[in-house]
C-alpha cells in the first residue's frame, strides 16, 4: 500500500506477504487524518509455528521512525516532508515480543501464540501546525480506537 511517505510492506520471516489494506473513517471526534486503514493477518498465517512480521515504511526519503508507544500500545511515528505517518499495534497479545526498528514494528511470535489475528493501524495527516495536530495520527493509528466513527 502506497502512503503519502512510502510504501507499507508486510513481511512473515522476511517473505513479502500480499494483503488488502481496510480503510477505516478518517475524521472523528478525537481525530482528523488525511488516511487511516488497518492491516490484519489473520491466524492461518501464524498460527501454531514461530514467526517474525515486520511492518515497515519503504521510503523514499529514507525517514527514520521514532518510538510513539502508550499502554498496550507498540507505535513508531515518521516525520518528513509537512506530514506525520503512524504505524501502530497492539503490545498485548500473549507470547510475542515486539522491536521497534527504524522504518517500521517487528513482531516475533511464538510457537504457542494463541491470537486470532495481529492488527496494524497506520495513519497520516499534513502537519501544518505541529503542536495541535501532533497526536492525532497516533490515536488514529491506535487499534484501541479501530471502532470509533
Amino acid at each position: 500500500m502506497k502512503t503519502i511517505l512510502g510504501e507499507i510492506l508486510l513481511t512473515i520471516n522476511g517473505e513479502k506477504l500480499e494483503y488488502t489494506p481496510i480503510f477505516l473513517q478518517n475524521k472523528s471526534k478525537i481525530f482528523n487524518v488525511d488516511e487511516r486503514f488497518v492491516i490484519e493477518i489473520d491466524k492461518e498465517k501464524i498460527l501454531g509455528k514461530p514467526c517474525i512480521i515486520e511492518c515497515t515504511l519503504v521510503s523514499k526519503n529514507q525517514a527514520k521512525g521514532g518510538m510513539a508507544s502508550g499502554q498496550d500500545l507498540v507505535m513508531v511515528s515518521f516525520d518528513s516532508e509537512g506530514y506525520r505517518l503512524n504505524i501502530g499495534t497492539r503490545e498485548d497479545v500473549e507470547n510475542t515480543d515486539y522491536c521497534y526498528l527504524d522504518n517500521g514494528i517487528r513482531i516475533i511470535i511464538e510457537e504457542n501464540c494463541d491470537a486470532d489475528k495481529i492488527v496494524f493501524g497506520v495513519a497520516w495527516m499534513s502537519m501544518q501546525n505541529r503542536e495541535i495536530y501532533s497526536v492525532e495520527t497516533g490515536l488514529a493509528a491506535d487499534p484501541s480506537y479501530f471502532h470509533i466513527v
